[in-house]
């Protein structure tokens, strides 16, 4: 990454991490653009996933969406398949936030396939990715399915020992299998 581009970046994970979500949206603006005048699509794609968080942050999921979806199309582009498949994941939670049920079905399911397929790819990664399934199958009713994508997750959660995701996890199967 270029020592310009990387110092924007930076700087808006900071702003990010702070709560100054409009200062950092506007410094992974400025990371869009130098990345695009260095014609780096690597980074590129880092600014626009930053941007697409800070929208979404923010309560912008139509933003969101379209800094996720540029992302992800000029990863396609790069051959990035792991970072297609995050942007992927984002996007179809995204999508699922917005209702887009159908779109975000085959957006994540498109991630996991990447995801099975990586050897680099880690389970924290399918994990999230089989989380979103999992809230999207439960959004159109389909409880086995999602019962059976939160019991993988869980399970990738347990090996990655995220507490958090474990609870989750027995909570939503719980859930699911009441209703």
């Amino acid at each position: 990454m270029s020592e310009d581009v990387a110092a924007i970046i930076e700087q808006a994970r900071e702003a990010r991490r702070s709560g100054r979500l409009d200062h950092a949206l506007a410094k992974y603006k400025d990371a869009v653009a130098s990345a695009g005048a260095a014609h780096s699509a690597s980074e590129l794609v880092i600014a626009l996933q930053g941007v697409g968080q800070v929208e979404r942050d923010l309560g912008h999921l139509d933003a969101a969406n379209d800094g996720y979806m540029e992302a992800a199309t000029i990863c396609r582009s790069i051959n990035e398949p792991i970072r297609l498949a995050h942007a992927l994941r984002h996007l179809a939670d995204i999508q699922r936030e917005l209702g887009q049920l159908r779109s975000a079905e085959a957006t994540v399911a498109e991630a996991i396939g990447i995801y099975r397929q990586q050897t680099a790819a880690s389970g924290l990664d399918l994990a999230n990715a089989l989380r979103v399934c999992a809230l999207v199958q439960e959004s159109q009713g389909q409880m086995p399915s999602a019962v059976d994508s939160w019991e993988e997750a869980r399970a990738l959660y347990e090996a990655a020992d995220v507490v958090e995701g474990v609870a989750e996890c027995d909570a939503r199967i719980a859930n699911a299998k009441r209703a």
